[in-house]
Protein backbone atom coordinates (compact mmCIF):
# COMPACT_ATOMS: atom_id res chain seq x y z
CA UNK A 1 0.00 0.00 0.00
CA UNK A 2 1.32 3.43 -0.94
CA UNK A 3 1.20 6.11 1.72
CA UNK A 4 -0.11 9.48 0.58
CA UNK A 5 1.01 12.43 2.61
CA UNK A 6 -0.97 15.70 2.77
CA UNK A 7 1.60 17.36 0.52
CA UNK A 8 0.88 14.79 -2.22
CA UNK A 9 -2.84 15.63 -2.33
CA UNK A 10 -2.00 19.34 -2.17
CA UNK A 11 0.43 19.17 -5.09
CA UNK A 12 -1.96 17.06 -7.18
CA UNK A 13 -4.74 19.61 -6.64
CA UNK A 14 -2.40 22.49 -7.45
CA UNK A 15 -1.05 20.90 -10.65
CA UNK A 16 -4.58 20.03 -11.82
CA UNK A 17 -6.11 23.43 -11.08
CA UNK A 18 -6.80 25.80 -13.94
CA UNK A 19 -6.53 29.04 -11.96
CA UNK A 20 -4.94 31.61 -14.30
CA UNK A 21 -3.42 33.40 -11.28
CA UNK A 22 -1.11 30.42 -10.73
CA UNK A 23 1.71 31.11 -13.11
CA UNK A 24 4.95 29.08 -13.29
CA UNK A 25 6.52 31.08 -10.44
CA UNK A 26 3.63 30.25 -8.08
CA UNK A 27 3.70 26.58 -9.06
CA UNK A 28 7.47 26.39 -8.60
CA UNK A 29 7.22 28.06 -5.20
CA UNK A 30 4.42 25.67 -4.23
CA UNK A 31 6.54 22.69 -5.23
CA UNK A 32 9.39 23.99 -3.06
CA UNK A 33 7.07 24.43 -0.08
CA UNK A 34 5.80 20.88 -0.59
CA UNK A 35 9.36 19.56 -0.52
CA UNK A 36 9.88 21.25 2.85
CA UNK A 37 6.58 19.96 4.29
CA UNK A 38 7.69 16.38 4.79
CA UNK A 39 4.83 14.28 6.13
CA UNK A 40 2.67 17.14 7.39
CA UNK A 41 0.63 19.98 5.94
CA UNK A 42 2.85 22.59 7.63
CA UNK A 43 5.70 24.06 5.63
CA UNK A 44 8.40 26.70 5.64
CA UNK A 45 11.41 27.59 3.51
CA UNK A 46 14.07 30.24 4.08
CA UNK A 47 13.89 33.03 1.48
CA UNK A 48 17.48 32.43 0.42
CA UNK A 49 16.71 28.77 -0.31
CA UNK A 50 13.42 29.71 -2.02
CA UNK A 51 15.36 32.08 -4.31
CA UNK A 52 17.85 29.35 -5.14
CA UNK A 53 15.21 26.73 -5.89
CA UNK A 54 12.79 28.95 -7.84
CA UNK A 55 15.19 31.26 -9.65
CA UNK A 56 13.30 34.28 -8.29
CA UNK A 57 16.00 36.77 -7.36
CA UNK A 58 13.90 39.78 -6.34
CA UNK A 59 12.60 39.93 -2.77
CA UNK A 60 9.53 41.83 -4.02
CA UNK A 61 8.73 39.14 -6.58
CA UNK A 62 9.24 36.44 -3.97
CA UNK A 63 6.80 38.18 -1.60
CA UNK A 64 4.28 38.84 -4.39
CA UNK A 65 4.39 35.19 -5.48
CA UNK A 66 3.86 33.99 -1.90
CA UNK A 67 0.99 36.46 -1.42
CA UNK A 68 -0.69 35.07 -4.54
CA UNK A 69 -0.59 31.55 -3.08
CA UNK A 70 -2.05 32.92 0.17
CA UNK A 71 -4.77 35.05 -1.48
CA UNK A 72 -5.85 32.16 -3.75
CA UNK A 73 -6.21 29.87 -0.72
CA UNK A 74 -3.28 27.51 -1.28
CA UNK A 75 -1.31 28.67 1.78
CA UNK A 76 -2.46 29.97 5.15
CA UNK A 77 0.04 31.87 7.27
CA UNK A 78 0.41 30.10 10.62
CA UNK A 79 3.40 32.06 11.93
CA UNK A 80 4.65 35.37 10.58
CA UNK A 81 8.28 35.56 9.48
CA UNK A 82 10.60 37.39 11.85
CA UNK A 83 14.30 38.04 12.16
CA UNK A 84 16.30 34.87 11.43
CA UNK A 85 13.13 32.77 11.17
CA UNK A 86 11.03 31.92 8.13
CA UNK A 87 7.27 32.17 8.13
CA UNK A 88 5.29 28.97 8.66
CA UNK A 89 2.39 28.08 6.39
CA UNK A 90 -0.35 25.45 6.23
CA UNK A 91 -0.90 23.97 2.78
CA UNK A 92 -4.62 24.06 2.01
CA UNK A 93 -6.75 23.18 -1.00
CA UNK A 94 -9.17 26.02 -1.78
CA UNK A 95 -12.82 25.04 -1.32
CA UNK A 96 -13.62 25.31 -5.05
CA UNK A 97 -10.70 23.05 -6.00
CA UNK A 98 -11.56 20.53 -3.28
CA UNK A 99 -15.17 20.29 -4.48
CA UNK A 100 -14.02 19.80 -8.08
CA UNK A 101 -11.59 17.01 -7.06
CA UNK A 102 -14.23 15.20 -4.98
CA UNK A 103 -16.67 15.35 -7.90
CA UNK A 104 -14.04 13.94 -10.28
CA UNK A 105 -13.18 11.12 -7.85
CA UNK A 106 -16.86 10.18 -7.48
CA UNK A 107 -17.43 10.11 -11.24
CA UNK A 108 -14.28 8.00 -11.76
CA UNK A 109 -15.22 5.49 -9.03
Amino acid sequence: MTVRWPRDDWLDALWDCEDPALKPAERTMAYTYARYAGKTDLTWCPDEEMRRRTGISSRDTLNKTRKTLISRGWLVEVERPRQHRSGRYRMTIPESEGEMRRHEQLSDG
